[in-house]
């Protein structure tokens, strides 16, 4: 165990200025994440800024979601959504 005597501590750097989406941006699909229906989605990156809130939630998660950016598995997986090309 490490003494906490011994051991230096940092402030926390304050946030940069726009660097960070207004929470209106990023709750509708963190609310979609949250729920069942992103149940077996998984791999996946969503990006708030592109969610369409006059979408029904399945569709606006599928507007929002990006290419993976990983390679496959190299066997089967019922996970294949991330590997997927989005369809909008």
């Amino acid at each position: 165990s490490i003494p906490t005597s011994s051991c230096r501590r940092f402030a926390p750097a304050p946030p940069k200025p726009g660097k960070y989406f207004p929470a209106e941006v990023i709750v509708p699909a963190a609310i979609w994440l949250a729920s069942e229906q992103s149940n077996y989605f998984t791999g996946c990156r969503y990006v708030g800024s592109k969610w369409q809130d006059d979408l029904p939630r399945d569709a606006a998660a599928e507007a929002a979601r990006e290419p993976a950016i990983f390679l496959p598995p190299k066997r089967d997986s019922v996970l294949a959504m991330p590997w997927e090309v989005p369809t909008t």
